[in-house]
């Protein structure tokens, strides 16, 4: 320094100043027009990595300080007046620092002079630079993800958008960022309880979302919405916690789930009706095998209880000639009597003695009455029989268009004769619809419900019938205000041979067969009753074309 202040008196101020400026933390160097050092600090030494001022003081700088940069060095003089910049040195020792300098041009007593001011920010550098690859290894990490990667800060704005969430949102990363999160992606009507969720974040950085992984309901910028799956976890930063949301879209998943629940259905739907068939099946063959007993037993029964019958009407006709018969002989004796002989009276008064101990009137008088009942219970064999055979043949019948009105007509003509005296038999028919159906069966199966009603009300019972259509239908119901039926006994009474009625006076097939009939047209019989207030049968039939009636 002094050297330099002897060489040129012009630079002898720095004897002086340099004293001060040895004192500054920071390095500072001066430099002359000619790019030589004329002074540095013990500060910059040390930033250098030089032991003495000897080793710089005199050298050009860009020699000691930019050895590559010959020519184009930003720092140069003349290229303007403050300039500042980091920059990589190398020192002495070969490693590198990277200083700060901040450079000023000034003219000192007739001199353009340099002054560089520089402090040492390697590690700095190095923690930014470190910092940066992290960050462009998390945005390169961030943007190859397929599912959307948001961050959002305390305030719920988005700062970190990657591709996958402006694919699935419709938002660039521009138009995302800064923006709240929830006015940008959650349905309208979510906002109060997102809203709740948000103070309890800002307080805590937890929620009912938090840590878990949930699936919601999210808005395009387009306004459609669609499933997603949202994780979301959350940490401090900047006295605050942030949320990092990870968003996946389930839409094709949804489908999928939903398609494999539908097809879930279907297997147990098929399964159920594979079931009822099976079941159907082995009843169906019972049935065959009942109805083919049935069938043999009817056949073997019709025919004895034929001349049964007949033979005990026709006894009833010989008592009735027998009687008639015996009243003349008594017409002949009570005519005679006065006038025969002793011997003869004798044998009168004998014979008289003999009818009245064995009480002929009464003879006469029960056996008509036997007859009668046995005439009677034979044509209960007979409608058993009739019944046995309806049972074993219900498919048999001549399809046809017809009024189900009419059926319910003949049906009701049918029972009337064998209702008690004083029930009533009300009917409200406004079925206007024609049914393609098998009538006789019809009929038969309204005749059963119909005999079923009267003999629940009894003597002075009401029996009430109605029809409507309705929609693709038909529906008739059948009340009574009968004894009703127990609660125990609802789910049997459609089932074959199944009665509540005394031993003899019925087989239990006339509701099964009923059933029968009315399933096979397609339709639905079912029954509603309470005990002691009455029964109604609902039997609705479908207005649709039966082909498959004809089989």
């Amino acid at each position: 320094m002094e050297e330099l202040a002897h060489r040129d008196s012009r630079f002898s101020w720095l004897e002086s100043a340099g004293e001060i400026l040895d004192m500054f933390p920071m390095g500072i160097m001066i430099v002359s027009e000619d790019e030589r050092i004329l002074y540095i600090n013990s500060s910059a030494l040390e930033i250098l990595g030089c032991k003495s001022r000897g080793e710089l003081v005199g050298t050009t700088c860009l020699d000691r300080l930019c050895p590559d940069k010959h020519g184009d060095c930003p720092m140069l003089m003349g290229v303007e007046t403050k300039h500042s910049g980091e920059k990589w040195v190398t020192r002495p020792d070969g490693s590198r620092v990277c200083i700060l300098k901040n450079v000023f041009r000034a003219n000192i007593v007739s001199s353009c002079l340099r002054l560089e001011v520089f402090q040492d920010i390697t590690s700095r550098r190095i923690a930014e630079d470190a910092l940066t690859k992290k960050k462009e290894l998390l945005d390169g990490i961030a943007s190859s993800a397929l599912d959307a990667i948001i961050v959002m800060n305390a305030k719920g704005e988005v700062v970190v958008w990657n591709r996958s969430a402006r694919e699935m949102f419709g938002y660039t990363k521009q138009e995302a960022q800064g923006q709240d999160l929830h006015d940008l992606v959650a349905p309208p009507e979510f906002k109060p309880l997102i809203e709740d969720g948000m103070q309890e974040f800002r307080k805590k950085g937890s929620g009912p979302a938090v840590g878990k992984v949930v699936e919601l309901v999210a808005v395009r910028k387009n306004g459609s919405r669609f499933p997603v799956e949202l994780s979301l976890a959350s940490y401090p930063n900047r006295g605050g916690y942030w949320a990092v949301a990870t968003v996946r879209d389930i839409t094709e998943r949804k489908a999928a789930q939903d398609e494999l629940e539908r097809r879930k259905n279907e297997l147990e739907e098929l399964n159920r009706r594979l079931v009822e068939n099976q079941e159907e099946l082995l009843q169906a063959k019972k049935m065959a095998s009942i109805g083919k007993l049935a069938a043999g037993i009817a056949h073997e029964i019709n025919n004895p209880m034929g001349y049964i019958k007949s033979n005990l009407i026709t006894l009833g006709d010989y008592l009735d000639k027998f009687r008639t018969l015996i009243e003349k002989y008594r017409e002949v004796i009570s005519y005679v009597s006065p006038t025969c002989g002793a011997e003869t009276e004798k044998m009168l008064e004998d014979l008289g003695k003999a009818e009245s101990e064995e009480d002929m009137d009464f003879i006469f008088e029960d056996s008509r009455s036997l007859v009668a009942e046995s005439v009677e219970g034979s044509s209960r064999v007979q409608k058993i029989v009739m019944d046995l055979k309806a049972f074993s043949h219900l498919g048999m019948s001549e399809v046809q268009e017809t009024s189900i009105d009419a059926c319910i007509e003949a049906a009701a003509d049918m029972v009337r004769p064998v209702m008690p005296e004083n029930c009533r038999l009300d009917l409200s028919l406004a079925a206007a619809h024609k049914l393609r159906c098998r009538p006789a069966k019809i009929k038969q199966a309204l005749y059963n419900v119909l005999v079923n009603a009267a003999e629940a009300v009894g003597e002075n019972g009401t029996i009430t019938v109605s029809s409507k259509n309705d929609t693709d239908c038909i529906v008739v119901e059948v009340s009574d205000d009968g004894t009703g039926i127990p609660d125990e006994h609802i789910a049997n009474i459609f089932d074959p041979f199944f009665t509540t009625k005394e031993v003899g006076t019925g087989m239990g097939l006339g509701l099964y067969t009923t059933y029968r009939i009315v399933k096979d047209h397609g339709g639905e019989i079912t029954v509603t009753s309470k005990p002691e207030h009455g029964t109604t049968v609902r039997i609705v039939l479908p207005l649709k074309d039966a082909s498959d009636l004809e089989e």
